[in-house]
């Protein structure tokens, strides 16, 4: 494999790539948490628990978690592009379907499959970038990609918040799945196929020893617990904030309550500086 024929820096290829991976986050993560700040307006609207409602974001983290572990068996049998489309246009079709959902529980269900296939996204995204993109910006690459993730949980947040105060919940869903729905479009038609990967026969025999690696190992059962509870602190935080804000003594309103979810531009700033200090690093080790 020459790298000089990967995408560099500066060239037509790596900004196609830079953009649509871009996109594919903000889409991605726009869709998985746009419930969050109006589980209070949906526990209303079904008439149900606040612990009930909050089902709506675990739904989807299930659901990905499930994809995930799936791909993560499959994925090398697929075509990285093709697989990402997939993801992409059904769960904006299966958001743009929770519009009309008339029952919380066929919602859950529903965010649970939606959860489950635009993991084909995160399952592929980085093994790509590590593919095609020249190992000098390959960072530069994931942190736009890591940026289209916080992006998109924080307009996602933002946008339902607003929508859902101007023209109702389920209005405010199917809007973002409609975006949803034309950076899958964009996608489809801008991003580069793979030159350096190829769908191949799965060894499951193999698979299954490599993850069994993976939940022995005490260094990494350390790195999932930590990431579990930093995670669940993190969404949970946010599933009942809303809930709070709302009532008294604050009694605030849906749009003073969207920018709460400002806070994530922080994560922006982290994955841009995370980039330079691995870059940085790579030269040190070099």
């Amino acid at each position: 494999m020459n790298l000089s024929e990967k995408a560099e820096k500066g060239s037509q290829r790596f900004r196609l790539i830079k953009l649509c991976i871009f996109f594919s986050g903000l889409s991605v993560f726009a869709q998985l948490y746009l419930f969050q700040p109006l589980l209070p307006t949906v526990a209303e609207y079904f008439k149900t628990t606040a612990g009930d409602s909050s089902l709506l974001v675990s739904s989807s983290t299930i659901g990905m978690a499930a994809g995930l572990l799936f791909f993560a068996f499959k994925a090398d049998s697929y075509s990285r592009k093709n697989l990402m489309i997939f993801s992409l246009i059904s769960s904006a079709l299966l958001t743009i379907i929770s519009a009309w959902m008339p029952s919380l529980s066929l919602l859950i269900a529903t965010g649970v499959l939606k959860g489950f296939v635009v993991s084909g996204v995160s399952a592929v995204a980085l093994a790509y970038l590590t593919e095609e993109v020249h190992t000098s910006v390959v960072a530069l690459a994931i942190s736009m990609y890591l940026s289209g993730n916080t992006i998109g949980g924080m307009s996602g947040r933002i946008m339902a918040t607003i929508l859902a105060g101007e023209f109702g919940w389920r209005n405010a869903v199917l809007i973002i799945g409609v975006e949803s729905l034309i950076l899958g479009i964009i996608f489809w038609k801008f991003f580069p196929q793979s030159q350096f990967f190829h769908p191949q026969k799965i060894d499951y025999s193999l698979k299954i020893k490599q993850m069994g690696h993976f939940f022995t190992d005490p260094y990494m059962l350390r790195l999932y617990f930590i990431a579990a509870l930093l995670m669940g602190t993190f969404v949970s935080v946010y599933n009942y904030l809303t809930f709070r804000l709302e009532d008294q003594p604050f009694s605030l309103s849906h749009f003073v309550i969207a920018f709460i979810f400002l806070m994530y531009i922080f994560g922006v700033f982290g994955t841009m500086i995370t980039s330079r200090l691995t870059k940085n690093s790579v030269v040190i080790l070099s």
